[in-house]
């Protein structure tokens, strides 16, 4: 008889939606954009993410989750400036946002509302999915997130006036 490798196994780890890696919508042109989350999250120094994308990982503030509900939050329709509308309201630079699809699509995951980003989000706004890609893509991160946890749907930051 074979030994079950399972009967030794450590039991099994129940995921949140902080486990779950994104992408965040860029906050300019050229930002970088892959969220991977840690174990340990280090803080975010400026120094830090201009050397290395990896170092934006660490930020606590770029969660979708909500603690609280278990839940992760989604934007109910498209920010006023989302990289999904026509016209490059982001000024991205040419094919940016094809290879932050590609990154999102690769990774099973999802883009982070760059309106719900911290720093360009008011201070009482959370990180939530970017609607405009939730609503051409299923992903594995999204349709895990719907049947385990399920999603709250937020109002778009209001649109800044420059």
């Amino acid at each position: 008889m074979r030994p079950n490798p399972a009967a030794n196994a450590d039991p099994p780890h129940h995921a949140s939606t902080a486990d779950v890696p994104a992408i965040a919508a860029p906050a300019g042109p050229d930002a970088p954009i892959l969220r991977r989350p840690p174990l340990r999250q280090p803080s975010l120094n400026a120094d830090a993410a201009e050397q290395s994308p990896a170092a934006v990982t660490g930020s606590d503030n770029l969660s979708v989750g909500d603690p609280a509900t278990l839940r992760t939050r989604l934007l109910t329709r498209m920010c006023h400036t989302c990289v999904f509308r026509p016209g490059n309201l982001m000024q991205l630079s040419q094919g940016r946002l094809h290879e932050l699809v590609e990154q999102a699509r690769q990774a099973e995951s999802y883009i982070i509302c760059h309106s719900t980003l911290p720093g360009m989000a008011p201070d009482d706004v959370a990180p939530a999915v970017c609607r405009g890609f939730a609503d051409r893509y299923s992903t594995q991160a999204l349709q895990a997130i719907e049947r385990l946890f399920g999603f709250t749907e937020i109002e778009p930051p209001p649109k800044s006036t420059p």
